[in-house]
């Protein structure tokens, strides 16, 4: 059985065709450019810490020396200060899935995260100024996941755990 029809559908039929095989050809020249752009980039993404959650007042003061207000999902980098008001908590997570947690009038730099893929080996190296600091580790890697540094020491986290460290105002930890 031979399937005929009319000549106007016939006439629909070709041009919903030309239309859908023309559409690529049609694209946005901005979008082709942003796809031309970001398949010739070959710079790593750098290691970031997430932002999980904030309560109250807590802002990121970036290296390139710019602040946000912190809020969930946001990045932290290399170089950035975090700092909670009074009332404010934040909690983050780092490349390497451990968790932070800032108390209120918390101040903390983070000096290097640990890549997650291991281009840059060193340790994740963070320093606590004043407040109370909370770090959950699940996975010490080898004994060299973190080091925090304190007014007064300096503390190595060799072994999973969680760990509290509290900076009163005379820089005792």
């Amino acid at each position: 059985t031979v399937i005929r029809f009319a000549p106007t559908t016939t006439l629909v039929l070709t041009a919903l065709l030309l239309i859908a095989v023309a559409m690529p050809a049609i694209a946005d020249p901005d979008e082709d450019e942003v796809l031309r752009r970001d398949a010739g980039n070959t710079e790593p993404v750098p290691a970031f810490a997430r932002v999980r959650y904030v309560d109250g007042d807590a802002s990121a003061f970036r290296d390139d020396g710019t602040s946000d207000d912190l809020a969930p999902n946001m990045p932290i980098y290399s170089g950035d200060r975090v700092d909670t008001q009074a009332g404010g908590r934040v909690e983050m997570q780092l490349p390497d899935g451990s968790m932070v947690r800032l108390d209120s009038g918390t101040k903390i730099e983070l000096y290097d995260l640990l890549d997650p893929s291991f281009r840059n080996p060193s340790p994740t190296l963070l320093g606590i100024s004043s407040g109370v600091l909370q770090v959950d580790i699940d996975d010490a890697r080898d004994g060299d996941a973190l080091r925090i540094d304190t007014p007064a020491a300096s503390i190595y986290v060799l072994e999973r755990g969680s760990f509290r460290i509290d900076i009163d105002r005379s820089d005792v930890v």
